[in-house]
């Protein structure tokens, strides 16, 4: 999956050789000013085309991570209809939990009684509740102590909640969108300064 540390790495490539292919049609003096201008049309054209694509790219393969995480942290534990029928009884219970203190009472008592399926209902309820920002500091209220107790129970699936969490922070970020614009903004060359629409 692309991070944003691979978009900007992309993202310099694109715009390096998108600079040094301007410099040489620019300093090309077998062309007209009018053949450059139609050069340089086409490249920042299909320079910005590159960009679009990338960040695209990039989104898309963000979202498709967090789907495979979310599946494999959240999904059902069996396949059988008896099984998809408690799992949605346990989703119906968690999605009931008003409170981290609430959700992080029933996860002991489904640790306790090692009710699977009743785990993953709650771990997926204390990811949701990052969805309501916390009004002080406008960042995701993700029911951590009943995270950390499903940890402590299934360490095994530490790596996969720490990436899931780093995930959903970027994505409910504000900024987000607009870091990977900026990162992904192609300056228009002067010459198409009177041209709209490209």
């Amino acid at each position: 999956m692309a991070t944003m540390e691979d978009l900007r790495v992309q993202a310099e490539k694109i715009q390096a050789s998108f600079a040094r292919a301007l410099e040489e049609i620019r300093s090309d003096r077998m062309l007209s000013d009018e053949g450059k201008k139609s050069r340089i049309r086409d490249l920042y054209i299909s320079s910005k085309s590159k960009m679009d694509k990338l960040k695209t790219q990039t989104e898309q393969d963000e979202a498709n991570r967090i789907t495979t995480l979310q599946r494999r942290l959240f999904g059902t534990v069996g396949t059988s209809a008896q099984d998809v029928i408690a799992q949605r009884d346990a989703n119906d219970r968690a999605a009931s939990l008003t409170s981290e203190e609430e959700a992080l009472a029933m996860m002991q008592s489904a640790i306790t009684f090692q009710d699977r399926m009743l785990q993953r209902a709650i771990l997926r309820r204390a990811f949701e509740a990052g969805a309501e920002l916390n009004p002080f500091n406008g960042r995701p209220q993700h029911w951590l102590d009943v995270i950390n107790a499903y940890v402590d129970e299934h360490p095994t699936t530490e790596d996969d909640l720490r990436e899931l969490l780093e995930l959903s922070k970027a994505s409910t970020n504000s900024n987000r969108p607009l870091r990977t614009t900026v990162t992904t903004w192609l300056i228009k060359p002067s010459e198409l300064a009177d041209e709209w629409g490209i």
